[in-house]
């Protein structure tokens, strides 16, 4: 089951009447913070979606050490959906990948699994997960 809401505490009655495996759609950085600490859901999908500020030397991918050590010990992963880096412009796919980058490495430096949704291409997941320089111990495909 997939929840997007945008209220924390509707969400939660949502994840409680929920069948497994559920999938929570990021909503800002408040909202993720208090859904991965109420942590009683699988997924964390589009955490690098948000806009956020670039800096020269900073970039701001909404997920931190913090947040990541949340997670491990809610036993909650992260979903990158490769479908949205495809369809964005130039521009836009350059600062979300970026932002991958930076998650999949703090993700893989703390031990939080990444699942990357990927309808299209199977042969190249292993290739772009390579890449992005991820644990591959830590990263799956899902086929939804």
């Amino acid at each position: 089951m997939i929840i997007n809401e945008k209220s924390v505490e509707k969400s939660k009655n949502l994840i409680k009447n929920a069948k497994r495996p559920i999938i929570v759609e990021s909503n800002g950085d408040e909202y993720n913070r208090k859904m991965l600490e109420y942590g009683k859901f699988d997924f964390l999908e589009g955490i690098e979606n948000s806009e956020r500020k670039i800096k020269l030397r900073n970039i701001d991918s909404g997920f931190n050490k913090v947040l990541a050590n949340i997670a491990k010990k809610n036993k909650v992963s992260l979903i990158f959906d490769l479908e949205k880096l495809r369809k964005g412009s130039k521009y836009e796919r350059a600062k979300m990948l970026s932002q991958l980058i930076q998650n999949a490495k703090i993700s893989s430096k703390i031990g939080v699994n990444i699942y990357i949704k990927n309808k299209k291409d199977k042969t190249g997941l292993l290739a772009f997960i390579q890449d992005i320089n991820a644990n591959a111990r830590t990263t799956k495909s899902l086929d939804f």
